[in-house]
């Protein structure tokens, strides 16, 4: 009996030190985005697979855009001509600095940091590390489409 009690607790531990590991990289700059996106008004922009924009002001009032500004990328991959968004904070994980960005380029579909010069990938909807001295990814933040698939919200 005392074994399996052991066994139980050294499995809590193991899961709760694998769960909090993820959750520390996921979320390594400190920007909470409340964005809209509307495909069919201002953001038409980026209905087209592979376009990429950036905001660093919020529209509305109740609006914010993270920590330094949102990076939106259109996916390569779309399923049924079905527009799928991925975004990003702008603040480079290498950095974590307000002030220091990454810039993107939609000619390759990365982003490069303007401080420490590590590159982005954009187009895999993950913002993995391509090469630099970075060591994780930029920030993803959460994208929701909403009905129709023509309004999305970025959330954190």
């Amino acid at each position: 009996m005392k074994s399996l009690k052991y066994i139980f607790i050294v499995g809590i531990l193991v899961f709760g030190t694998l769960s909090c590991s993820k959750d520390e990289e996921r979320n390594i700059i400190p920007g909470y985005p409340n964005f809209k996106i509307d495909l069919n008004n201002l953001d038409a922009d980026l209905r087209g697979a592979g376009s990429i924009k950036v905001f660093t002001k919020p529209r509305l009032v109740n609006e914010s855009v993270g920590y330094s500004g949102l990076l939106v990328v259109s996916n390569i991959i779309q399923e049924n001509g079905v527009v799928s968004l991925s975004a990003f904070d702008l603040c480079c994980p290498n950095e974590k600095m307000r002030d220091i960005v990454v810039v993107p380029s939609s000619s390759d579909g990365t982003a490069t940091c303007t401080k420490c010069k590590s590159i982005f990938d954009l187009y895999s909807g993950l913002g993995n590390v391509k090469s630099g001295p970075s060591k994780t990814g930029l920030q993803r933040y959460t994208v929701q489409s909403e009905g129709n698939g023509t309004v999305f919200y970025i959330i954190r």
